[in-house]
C-alpha cells in the first residue's frame, strides 16, 4: 500500500482555497495561482480580461451572458474575472470570501484619497484569519504623491492596516531597498504578510 495521502485527503492541501487578485489586470500571476487555488480577480477595464482570456486559452475562459449587479463575468477553469468597480465589490458578487488576497502593486495604482475605501473592502472580502500578501513600490528619495503607481513606504502600509478590527498584524517580509539604495530615484519593492484576526 502507497503510504502517501492524495492531495484531497491532505489538510494542508492549499486546493481548496480561494485567492482574489485586486485590480488584477491580465497579470500572468493568475494562471499561475490556478495550479494551487481557485482565483477570482477584479478589473475596470475590460480589454484587459479580454487580452488575459486570449493568452490563457488552457483556463477555458468564456465571457457570461448579461451583468450581475454591475458586473460582467468571465468564467474559466478555476478562474472568475469580475469586470466593474472594485469599490462596488461585495462578497456576493465573489461567491464568498476568501483567504488569502494578492495585492501585486494594486494598492500604488489607487488614487492616494481612495486608499482608506481600498482597504474597507479587501476586509470584506477576507475570510477570518485570512492573509494578504501585499506588494507596494517604494520611490525613495522621491515624493509619494507622483503616480500611478504610486510611491507607498512602509510607513504609509502600516497607517492603513494597523490598528484595524480585523487585523491582527502587518509583518515586512522583504525589502529590495539596500541594494538600490545609493541611487538617487530608487524605487524598490517592499513585501507585506498582512495577517487578519
Amino acid at each position: 500500500t502507497s503510504t502517501t495521502s492524495s492531495s484531497s485527503d491532505d489538510p494542508e492541501d492549499c486546493s481548496a482555497t480561494r485567492v482574489f487578485v485586486p485590480l488584477c489586470g491580465k497579470s500572468v500571476d493568475m494562471a499561475y495561482l490556478t495550479s494551487m487555488a481557485e482565483v477570482v480577480g477584479v478589473e475596470g477595464i475590460k480589454t484587459a480580461l479580454e487580452e488575459f482570456q486570449l493568452e490563457q486559452p488552457d483556463l477555458q475562459i468564456e465571457l457570461q451572458p448579461g451583468i450581475q449587479n454591475g458586473f460582467e463575468r468571465f468564467v474559466g477553469t478555476k478562474i472568475t474575472l469580475l469586470k466593474g468597480d472594485f469599490f462596488e465589490l461585495t462578497t456576493t458578487d465573489t461567491n464568498g470570501s476568501f483567504d488569502v488576497i494578492y495585492d501585486r502593486a494594486s494598492m500604488v495604482a489607487i488614487q492616494p484619497e481612495l486608499r482608506s475605501s481600498y482597504v474597507d473592502v479587501l476586509g470584506r472580502l477576507l475570510s477570518k484569519g485570512g492573509k494578504i500578501l501585499l506588494v507596494v513600490l517604494d520611490r525613495r528619495g522621491t515624493e509619494e504623491a507622483k503616480g500611478p503607481p504610486f510611491s507607498i513606504p512602509e510607513a504609509t502600509v502600516r497607517e492603513f492596516y494597523e490598528g484595524l478590527d480585523w487585523v491582527e498584524s502587518v509583518t515586512l517580509i522583504d525589502d529590495n531597498g539596500e541594494k538600490v539604495e545609493n541611487q538617487s530615484t530608487a524605487m524598490v519593492s517592499l513585501y507585506f504578510l498582512i495577517q487578519a484576526k
